[in-house]
Parts: C-alpha cells; structure tokens; sequence
C-alpha cells in the first residue's frame, strides 16, 4: 500500500523517528525498520494510523505506490549512466553501457 521510501522521506521531513513512528504503530522499531527496507507489509490499520501520523489520505498515499511491474531495470541503468557521466567525464573516466533488450 505504501512506497517505503516515500513514507520514510515524510517522516524525516515531519522530524520523526523510526522509534516514534514504531511506537504508534504498536511495532517493535525492528519491525518498523522492515517495513521501511520494502520487507514487510503493514496491516490495513497499521497503514491507517501512518496515514494520520504522517497527515497523509490513504488515496495520496496510494498514489506513491511503487509498481514494481512497470520498473524495467535497463531503465534504471541507463538513467544511472546519463547521471554519472558529467562525473566521469570531469575525472577523465570512460563510462560505457551496453543493454540488450
């Protein structure tokens, strides 16, 4: 339901802990932490109290989602590469890149 790394910018953002936000949740913050690493799912009413903890509808929330089918990883590269290059080039380092699709 949520983007962990979507969640876990909104808590730095709100000066939150991961202790703080466990607590709330009634998780252990090892817990917390799983859910933050993409491990572990949260119940639909654990996600309801983060929604209000972090101010956030569920809809908007939702809109976060990752959709991991539409992730191509050669895109992830490639994008990775184009970001990269200006550092490779000032440094005098060859970047190359070879995807077959």
């Amino acid at each position: 339901m949520f983007n962990p790394q979507f969640v876990k910018k909104l808590r730095l953002e709100r000066g939150l802990s991961q202790e703080q936000i466990a607590k709330e949740l009634n998780l252990s913050r090892p817990s917390y932490i799983e859910f933050e690493r993409g491990a572990k799912e949260l119940s639909v009413s654990e996600a309801e109290t983060l929604a209000s903890i972090l101010d956030l509808s569920l809809i908007e929330a939702d809109k976060h989602k990752i959709n991991t089918s539409e992730v191509k990883i050669a895109d992830i590269v490639l994008e990775s590469v184009k970001l990269n290059k200006p550092f490779a080039d000032s440094n005098n380092l060859f970047l190359q890149t070879s995807i077959n699709d």
